[in-house]
């Protein structure tokens, strides 16, 4: 009012200026009213979120509690599970319980098959009725089972038709079963046991929340220790049947051997005691088609006066051939004469494919040709007198038992033969010398009853299994035959020749023996020689035999001595010798009959060896078979003595109760002397040895550094393996460079297994003994178990106390956060208003990297105007930091999202007074969560940073990164031994070293863990690069048909070739030669993402 009256006096210049005023007051009222309506709503602000946060701890309080009573319900479960010895059965109350806990009407748990490359799911549930068995192939894409166990991520669907796009292609129909609308698939593994995955689903949308899969995976535990139960079990019972049907067998085989001898022994009887030349073919041709094919049989006569092979007896399909049939010993083509020439049996299983081995032509003589044949000689006294043979017009006919048993029949057959010709050569003399008919009479007769008197020796020793009677009966009837004022039988023993009950004069002598070596004994030369020694005057013929005078070990020396061989499959096992005092005691004849004597003496001997090594396989099998069969009880009570500690320990929440219930129970499994439980503390990088007994003792509480390198539980828990030691000294440096007793006396025996959950290590458990060997491998198996079943017990009762740990420590963080808050919201908010003009401040001038470092370069390529990534570079008491940031999104979102790392980072550094990159990285993370956290929903944003500290004296670089790598290229790597702990690419005289970042972003994160940092020693030239995903991101390509497509990704493997072929230029140039390569690579297409890469060179 008071300017438009100075405007109506024409003062003009007055009312502008009152004018003025008057909006100046205007404004700042209108500003007052703005800042009341401000603070009114950023109190009702306040007031709402204190109000939300109340009834967020209501609701996790109310959560924690109903995830207690389900930890009581799986434990239950669990108990009830493990009791099981049968698939089924744990298959069907697994089923039960899960449905009381959650809507699971589909229902299966797979295993895997590594021989077959599967997931096989026995007793797959669908709607309460069991389905048949099913089975994934590993290699099969389009199934979820397949997937969640390839990639041993969780699949986790509510909306099977929405979300199925995130790991399916196209909708395949079930293998069996209905359609689900909620899914789910976890994997798991049970150290040193199975593996494979879990799956529930519900026919309804919205089926599982977090809690419900928790439970899913605890229960996948106690299914899988059930099952590796119930499989031991099975496979115990199998074990017993596969032993027992293998005693069967082997009895059966030493009852059919045993027949087989008896039946050989009784053919050679009947064949020895026939001195009828046609009987004795008839006989054999009888006995020989009882034991095997013999279409074809033959008895041939070698005559070597005429240089002939008679064919004395030939049969074929049933017809006797009566005429001999005569083939010359020089027809080279004959098997016959082949068998006869080189002594050696023939068998042939083909005779159209095999006969070139023998001759050039197939030669019958006589009938139809065979396709098997045997052929086998037929020796007397070293000398071969003919052959038998046995054939078939059916291939594949004989075997080398057949032969074995031709073997034993021609040497009976022998013998046959050689005593029909005695006793055809007797009668032809009766016959030329009839003026001696009286002489020859008793000659006869004599010869007759010697004969019989020798088939009864040989009747009776052959049919005895035991080696001392066989000597037995040999002595109680020689002297019937010959004067045997001496006989003895030596039988070689452990390369010497024993002398076992030998007779002179009626009385036995003591047992003695010669050494093989024994020059001056007839026995051995007789022996080593095979040959057959006959002496009627010891002291004029004994230098025919050996050097020296032949000494008498003991009793009176003899002046006639016959020595002939034990033979069995022509090798010598001993001799026989009758001796007289007299001279001149014996003839021809006498020899013949001990010849006839050797040969049922060596064939008894052998039987009896044979059935007394039967008799000690079979005491050695009974008793393997009982100790197999204690064994097994022993293992299956362990199992059963497992499965009840694993109950007990699981069913309570109390360590001191577990450890006490473990303590009392293993020693009962082992020699537990020493027993431990260590508990890995991971915020304070400690091994706590918590709970201790040494000899009954409990030792005091301590604990060890996990940087410790040579302690046994360092290396469990850094190897996530076993340890196994039977002799400590010994085998200690398999694990560690020395010996280190924390407390108590020195072990001998060790074992170390760690306890795990999901992919971490929760304690390691120890069982120790004094005593060397006190170990084998199932007590480790048995210690591996009780590990699992500890491991789980652990977590439980952990995760019971960080409950009501978090809700009072909650409840003081949400104070604490609530003045955070009202702290900070005034700079993060301004700084979200001048994010672009901060963003360009927060980027450091290449002037930094010019002073610090060598040669330097940044390619810093932004999508849009403004970029999510952003390069970082500060020096700090004679240290360079060096960071790439890769923030959530791009543009604008991205950019503000880089002022909170890039403030962060300083904050750190600044602030803070932090300087090792992890400690740096953990705060940064911090602070990153608890500016998102602010908001009214969750925010996920955060960012990947590779950070590198590297100290300006020493040259050694300090690095930690979140998701992203740090790569160094150094030239020339002579000795890589140092470098082996990381990843290396070489391309020629060049070395890409790269080191891995943690898993884990900036920000939020569902398992948070704190970053570790990696110390590396720089040498000078070493190229250091650090970089954000962009440009290995990039689609693109040099082909027009991959660009038509939408092109194909640069990928890492391609990014770290190109800085190889760069790594010896200036950093300048290779800034171009990126940066060219880059948009050759994009051409028209967009870029995908903002592009940010370091490099310095030391």
């Amino acid at each position: 009012m008071l300017s438009e009256l100075l405007e109506i006096q024409d003062d003009y210049k007055k009312a502008l200026e009152y004018h003025k005023i008057y909006y100046s007051l205007n404004r700042e009222i209108r500003n007052e009213n703005a800042d009341r309506r401000s603070k009114s709503i950023q109190l009702k602000f306040k007031v709402e979120h204190e109000a939300q946060e109340r009834e967020l701890l209501k609701s996790k309080n109310k959560n924690l509690k109903r995830y207690s009573k389900d930890l009581i319900k799986l434990s239950e479960i669990g108990k009830s599970l493990t009791s099981f010895l049968s698939v089924e059965k744990i298959i069907e109350n697994a089923y039960k319980s899960v449905n009381k806990l959650m809507d699971a009407p589909s229902f299966g748990l797979g295993i895997y098959n590594s021989q077959k490359n599967e997931l096989y799911f026995p007793g797959y549930i669908e709607d309460g009725e069991v389905l048949e068995d099913l089975s994934y192939e590993l290699d099969d894409n389009t199934r979820l089972a397949s997937i969640c166990y390839n990639s041993q991520k969780e699949i986790i669907i509510n909306d099977f038709k929405k979300e199925y796009g995130q790991w399916l292609k196209n909708i395949e129909k079930p293998k069996k079963g209905n359609k689900t609308a909620s899914i789910v698939y976890l994997p798991f593994e049970i150290p040193n046991g199975a593996t494979g995955v879990i799956t529930v689903q519900s026919y309804e949308t919205n089926a599982y929340k977090e809690h419900h899969i928790n439970m899913l995976k605890n229960l996948s535990v106690y299914m899988a220790i059930a099952f590796q139960n119930a499989q031991l079990y099975k496979g115990l019972e199998e074990k017993v049947k596969e032993r027992t049907k293998e005693i069967v067998r082997q009895k059966e085989e030493i009852e059919s051997s045993y027949r087989l001898t008896a039946l050989l022994s009784e053919v050679g009887r009947q064949l020895t005691s026939s001195t009828d030349f046609e009987s004795i073919f008839l006989k054999l041709h009888k006995n020989v088609s009882e034991l095997m094919d013999a279409s074809c049989f033959g008895v041939r006569l070698y005559n070597p006066e005429k240089n002939e092979i008679e064919y004395k007896f030939e049969i074929e399909k049933g017809a006797v051939e009566k005429e001999s049939l005569f083939v010359s010993m020089d027809d080279v083509d004959n098997y016959s004469v082949i068998c006869v020439n080189k002594n050696e049996p023939i068998l042939i299983n083909d005779n159209e494919k095999e006969f070139r081995k023998y001759t050039n032509k197939i030669v019958v003589p006589t009938g139809d040709m065979p396709h098997s044949l045997i052929f086998h000689p037929m020796t007397f006294a070293g000398r071969v007198i003919g052959l038998i043979t046995v054939q078939s017009f059916k291939r594949n006919a004989y075997n080398d038992n057949h032969l074995e048993i031709l073997n034993t029949l021609a040497s009976f057959t022998a013998v046959a033969l050689e005593n029909v010709n005695l006793v055809e050569n007797l009668e032809e003399k009766v016959t030329e010398r009839t003026n001696e008919v009286v002489l020859q009479k008793d000659a006869l007769e004599r010869t007759h009853k010697n004969t019989q008197l020798l088939n009864e020796i040989g009747r009776e020793i052959t049919s005895t299994l035991s080696i001392e009677h066989v000597l037995e009966k040999v002595y109680e009837n020689i002297n019937m035959l010959m004067d045997a004022s001496i006989i003895g039988i030596g039988i070689v023993e452990n390369d010497v020749l024993q002398i076992k009950g030998a007779i002179e004069n009626g009385e036995k002598l003591p047992d003695f023996s010669f050494d093989m070596d024994d020059e001056g004994s007839l026995a051995i030369a007789c022996l080593k020689r095979n040959q057959e020694f006959f002496i009627n005057n010891l002291d004029k013929e004994v230098d025919k035999y050996v050097k020296g005078d032949s000494k008498t070990l003991i009793g009176e020396r003899p002046q006639s001595i016959l020595y002939i061989p034990l033979s069995v499959k022509n090798k010598a096992i001993g001799t026989i010798s009758v001796q007289s005092f007299k001279p001149d005691a014996y003839t021809e004849y006498h020899m013949n009959i001990l010849r006839n004597l050797a040969l049922y003496t060596a064939t008894a001997i052998e039987n009896a060896s044979l059935y007394a090594e039967m008799e000690n396989k079979v005491t050695k099998r009974t008793k393997e078979v009982v100790y197999q069969k204690e064994e097994i009880e022993q293992s299956y009570n362990n199992t059963k003595l497992v499965s009840q500690i694993g109950q007990s320990i699981i069913s309570t929440h109390d360590l001191e109760q577990i450890f006490d219930t473990m303590h009392s129970n293993v020693n009962q499994l082992m020699d537990a002397t020493i027993f431990s439980i260590r508990i890995c503390d991971y915020d304070k990088h400690e091994i706590d040895y918590r709970y201790t007994i040494e000899s009954g003792r409990r030792l005091k509480q301590t604990s060890i550094s996990m940087d410790d390198y040579d302690n046994y539980s360092v290396w469990c828990l850094r190897n996530k393996k076993d340890i196994f030691i039977n002799d400590h000294p010994k085998e200690y440096k398999k694990y560690t460079k020395r010996i280190v007793v924390v407390d108590g006396e020195l072990p001998e025996s060790l074992i170390f297994v760690p306890m795990i959950i999901g992919k971490q290590v929760v304690g390691i458990i120890s069982a120790q003994s004094f005593e060397k060997n006190a170990y084998k491998e199932y007590h480790l198996d048995i210690l591996r178990t009780i590990a699992a079943y500890s491991a789980i017990a652990l977590e439980n009762a952990n995760l019971l106390q960080n409950m009501e740990n978090q809700v009072r420590v909650r409840t003081a963080e949400v104070v604490k956060q609530k003045e955070i808050i009202e702290e900070k919201n005034k700079d993060i908010t301004d700084s979200i208003h001048y994010a672009q003009r901060i963003q360009n401040v927060i980027l450091p001038p290449m002037g930094e990297f010019q002073d610090n470092f060598v040669e330097s370069f940044v390619v810093f390529k932004p999508r849009d105007i403004v970029s999510g990534d952003f390069y970082w570079v500060e020096e700090v008491e004679d240290k360079i930091y060096l960071a790439v940031v890769d923030c959530t999104g791009h543009g604008v979102p991205g950019a503000l999202v880089s002022v909170v790392g890039a403030n962060g980072l300083n904050r750190c550094l600044l602030e803070f007074d932090l300087r090792a990159p992890a400690e740096i990285l953990n705060k940064l993370s911090q602070l990153v969560t608890e500016t998102f956290e602010k908001t009214d929903s969750q925010v996920k944003d955060g960012m990947d940073i590779a950070l590198c500290c590297i100290d300006k004296k020493t040259n050694e670089l300090t690095f930690s990164g979140a998701y992203n790598p740090l790569w160094i290229i150094r030239e020339n790597v002579e000795d890589s031994t140092e470098l082996e702990c990381f990843n290396l690419t070489k391309e020629g005289n060049k070395t890409l070293i790269e080191i891995k970042s943690d898993k884990q972003p900036i920000g939020y994160s569902y398992q948070p863990k704190p970053f570790n940092t990696v110390n590396f020693q720089l040498k000078p030239s070493d190229a250091i690069y650090i970089f954000s995903d962009g440009f290995a991101d990039q689609f693109g390509g040099h082909e027009e048909v991959i660009i038509n497509k939408g092109g194909k990704k640069f990928k890492s493997v391609n990014f770290k070739k190109l800085l190889l072929s760069l790594s010896h230029k200036e950093l300048d140039e290779q800034k171009s030669i990126i940066e060219e390569t880059f948009e050759t690579w994009k051409g028209d297409l967009e870029q995908v993402d903002d592009v940010c890469i370091l490099g310095v060179r030391i």
